[in-house]
């Protein structure tokens, strides 16, 4: 996956890169409709393909 960093997606400008790990890559970003800093994670094309590897990705955001 390219670095994000700069794009704007929605509503969100992503700002820079926080990490990566197996179940993707986490950015900072601003979310310019409530001003305020998130974090987004784009997950890898295989990953985001796969219902339960996608489940196993809202459980864990859920928790975050």
């Amino acid at each position: 996956m390219k670095n994000m960093t700069g794009r704007e997606i929605l509503h969100y400008t992503i700002t820079k890169k926080l990490g990566e790990g197996g179940m993707g890559i986490v950015y900072l970003a601003m979310d310019r409709k409530l001003k305020r800093e998130v974090a987004i994670k784009f997950l890898p094309r295989l990953i985001a393909a796969d219902v339960d590897e996608r489940r196993r990705f809202e459980i864990e955001a859920q928790a975050a």
